[in-house]
């Protein structure tokens, strides 16, 4: 799991997980809340075909 804090950026979008100060999620989420972005951002950088497909699985799961 990743610890996120008041001071991290993406707080307010966890807010609601709030336990004791610290929100919790997991590398699923975040991959399902930045995969597309990710992949505009850097579109202009090649990646082997095998990375999207792999990503396109786990978020499948």
């Amino acid at each position: 799991m990743i610890l996120c804090t008041s001071k991290d950026k993406d707080f307010e979008n966890y807010k609601e997980r709030i336990s004791i100060r610290k929100v919790f999620f997991t590398i699923k989420e975040i991959f399902k809340d930045h995969w597309d972005d990710y992949q505009t951002k850097y579109s202009h950088i090649k990646r082997r075909p095998i990375i999207n497909i792999v990503i396109d699985k786990f978020l499948c799961l």
